[in-house]
């Protein structure tokens, strides 16, 4: 890859990450802001699965969504009970929220309020998306799912071992500005610096185009990745469903 570095605290500086966040969370649920503790019905809430309820929590500003307003009395008395943090906390929600059945996350979100690019790019190619599919045929059902990497189109940014792909990375666009970022490596290649190539490629090509990038972790894995890529995490999100 033969992009430069130079240039990214150039983009990073002055600018208000927190803030930034807010601003892409608020857009993309159709609020005019975050506010401190709220809950809306939103049957088609974009921050969880359909049917679900959906909590974001976001530099202390907690968002939940209920499908039907029938459920969103019993939400807000759980959560005026709760801090920001417990509110994302399945242990924490259960006493004052005991129809709760079904839980996905929480899942932690990663911003690049500190990142400083350090892996070599040089050894990193940019191919078509179909050339993935030796590794996702060597990655287990669980990584393709924390990987993010199903249903792609475009291009990736991939790094190799062997001629073989043993990470790659990319992200998807949502409709706020926001580059959701991907990455799976190769159970073959862990702990070989690939992952941290081929992400460190696409965030910094994210920042290029202007974007907000965002990592998504739900395991340690993930979260140590993030913060080795100088990621801060700056949000969480969980998603609950209710008898």
């Amino acid at each position: 890859m033969s992009r430069s570095l130079d240039g990214v605290e150039a983009i990073l500086s002055g600018v208000d990450t927190g803030q930034r966040v807010r601003n892409a969370w608020t857009e993309l649920i159709g609020l005019s802001h975050l506010g401190h503790m709220q809950v809306l019905v939103s049957p088609d809430s974009p921050i969880c699965p359909k049917g679900w309820i959906g909590v974001l929590e976001v530099t202390d500003c907690v968002t939940a969504t209920v499908p039907r307003e029938g459920l969103k009395d019993e939400v807000e008395f759980a959560l005026s009970h709760l801090t920001a943090e417990q509110a994302v906390s399945p242990q924490a929600l259960l006493p004052y929220f005991p129809t709760m059945n079904e839980v996905l996350g929480p899942a932690s979100l990663f911003y690049p309020e500190k990142f400083v690019p350090t892996a070599d790019l040089a050894k990193v190619d940019e191919v078509a998306v179909e050339q993935l599919a030796p590794l996702i045929r060597d990655a287990s059902p669980e990584d393709i799912v924390e990987s993010g990497i199903s249903n792609l189109s475009g291009t990736a940014f991939v790094s190799r071992a062997g001629g073989a792909v043993a990470a790659a990375s990319g992200y998807r666009l949502w409709p706020n500005g926001v580059a959701h970022l991907w990455v799976l490596t190769s159970p073959h290649h862990r702990r070989e610096g690939h992952g941290q190539r081929v992400a460190t490629a696409a965030i910094l090509q994210a920042l290029t185009d202007g974007l907000l990038p965002q990592w998504r972790a739900r395991t340690i894995e993930s979260q140590l990745l993030a913060a080795r890529l100088g990621l801060v995490k700056l949000g969480t999100q969980l998603s609950v469903r209710a008898t």
